[in-house]
């Protein structure tokens, strides 16, 4: 999931810089709404207390070119 935090700005100038995010709301199981090896960047805010489900890591890599990158945000509470 792609959360822009008030304030920040990130996902406006993401945009400004003629990229275009593909913003995905929490869910279980993960469903992104993209074809196969699509995507460039994966950015995930997933919590250490609970792990990281398989089936998430699945659909992302499912998503993801084989060149592309997954940045992993834990979130430690």
């Amino acid at each position: 999931a792609v959360i822009d935090v008030p304030g920040t700005g990130w996902l406006a100038r993401l945009r400004d810089a003629g990229a275009d995010p593909l913003v995905v709301a929490p869910a279980a199981p993960l469903r992104v709404d993209a074809p196969d090896g699509s995507l460039d960047v994966v950015v995930a805010l997933w919590t250490a207390f609970r792990g990281v489900d398989a089936a998430d890591l699945a659909e992302v890599d499912r998503v993801l070119r084989p060149d592309g990158r997954l940045l992993v945000v834990h979130d430690y509470g």
